[in-house]
């Protein structure tokens, strides 16, 4: 292994070490958004929210219901 490291170089290295740790720490809280964003219920010790029939955009009907009545 210690190739390896002699033949990509130091510099390399630590700029993909930082380049993911950076990706990491930037696209952790947005994926996190996304899955909130579409689950109706996401309890603690379950890994991925729990799923309704409409995937959670049944929120729609009330938000829009106002709109749709005027145009009506």
């Amino acid at each position: 292994m210690l190739w390896y490291w002699k033949s990509v170089g130091w510099r390399r290295i630590v700029e993909f070490v930082l380049l993911t740790v950076f990706a990491i720490f930037f696209a952790g809280p947005l994926v996190n958004l996304l899955v909130l964003a579409f689950s109706e219920k996401w309890n603690y010790p379950a890994v991925l929210p729990s799923l309704p029939s409409c995937f959670a955009l049944c929120w729609g009907r009330s938000i829009f219901a106002p709109w749709l009545r005027k145009r009506m």
